[in-house]
């Protein structure tokens, strides 16, 4: 399962973005346990000669602080307890 309103109260809670570079957009929710960020870096540009990540997210949870590096090809899976 990827992470989604169930899973975090961030996505149901205050929305907030701002514009971090002239090539970067973040945009972050914050809950009452938990937060989201997401990180846009479109200019990167996944492709034969570039292997950087365009879409980076971090959230935290009572496990702590989590990322995933590049959401387009390793997105975060949430384990059944």
């Amino acid at each position: 399962t990827v992470l989604d309103d169930n899973t975090l109260d961030a996505f149901n809670g205050e929305f907030s973005f701002e514009r971090r570079s002239d090539t970067t957009i973040m945009l972050q929710w914050t809950g009452e346990t938990t937060t989201a960020r997401l990180t846009f870096t479109p200019s990167l540009g996944l492709g034969v000669t570039n292997a950087a990540s365009t879409i980076v997210l971090s959230w935290t949870d009572a496990e702590g602080r989590h990322t995933t590096e590049n959401l387009l090809t390793k997105p975060p899976v949430v384990h059944a307890a």
